[in-house]
């Protein structure tokens, strides 16, 4: 059987980038749609919103940002394509994204973070 990202039996475990576009679908298809209508090529993530949607990319983009970020852009190219196929494959890899709210202490554990590190 196999796993949820919690470990739950029945359902599969996402993979970064698979996980990565869920958050954009679900949680940033408006700015997509955006994104695409204005024929932008940039995108910025609310460091706190994909925190409140899963603790493991956000862990992910502290603890090893480099490789996150791409699992990230390749997310957001997957999600593009559901939004809109053609300007998905017309951008290819000339995306940009920025994250805003980023932790002001990379290194420590969000385990150990308390309200006045985040809040």
């Amino acid at each position: 059987m196999s796993e949820d990202n919690n470990g739950s039996p029945g359902f599969k475990r996402l993979t970064p980038e698979e996980n990565f576009e869920e958050f954009f679908l679900n949680r940033m298809r408006a700015e997509l749609e955006r994104m695409v209508y204005e024929g932008r090529r940039s995108v910025t993530i609310d460091f706190m919103k994909l925190l409140a949607y899963s603790e493991e990319l956000a862990e992910g983009l502290v603890n090893r940002f480099d490789e996150y970020i791409r699992y990230a852009g390749s997310g957001l190219i997957n999600a593009l394509k559901l939004v809109d196929i053609d300007y998905a494959e017309g951008v290819g890899d000339q995306l940009c994204i920025y994250v805003v709210n980023f932790l002001p202490e990379l290194g420590k554990p969000l385990a150990r973070l308390g309200a006045e590190n985040i809040g």
